[in-house]
């Protein structure tokens, strides 16, 4: 993938894909959205989350009904669901990484994880966020 190919924006949604045509659900929705009704503990892990990812670069926010993803040019790691004391997501790495932060790889890139306490955060996963986001920036 070009890092300096442009973004296809989506005519109707606005959203912004590196594939012209890309397949979406075409809506919108907010953050504040998927977290209403969530519960100040998982909310206070999803803000960690975010400000760790804050403290790395620049990112966009694309939400969905089912879920909060992170882009700068493509998407790069998300969360996928909040429960009553957790979080569950994904960071899209650049090859498949043995780790006990992760409970699922997928096709040996998506590293599903889950946030129970803040101290899951720590030095291992921050350079896991690392990968990630520069991964978003085209990376592979």
């Amino acid at each position: 993938m070009s890092a300096g190919r442009p973004l296809w924006t989506c005519p109707k949604c606005q959203r912004q894909f590196v594939n012209t045509n890309q397949w979406h659900s075409c809506t919108n929705y907010a953050v504040e959205d998927y977290l209403r009704g969530k519960t100040d503990y998982a909310i206070s892990l999803y803000n960690l989350f975010v400000e760790n990812l804050k403290s790395i670069g620049d990112f966009t926010y694309s939400p969905a009904k089912t879920r909060v993803a992170f882009q700068r040019r493509m998407r790069f790691a998300a969360i996928n669901r909040i429960g009553r004391d957790f979080v569950n997501g994904h960071l899209i790495l650049k090859k498949q990484r043995k780790s006990t932060k992760f409970y699922h790889i997928e096709q040996g890139v998506i590293h599903h994880f889950k946030i129970t306490r803040p101290e899951d955060i720590d030095d291992e996963f921050r350079e896991f966020l690392r990968e990630a986001h520069s991964v978003g920036m085209g990376g592979m």
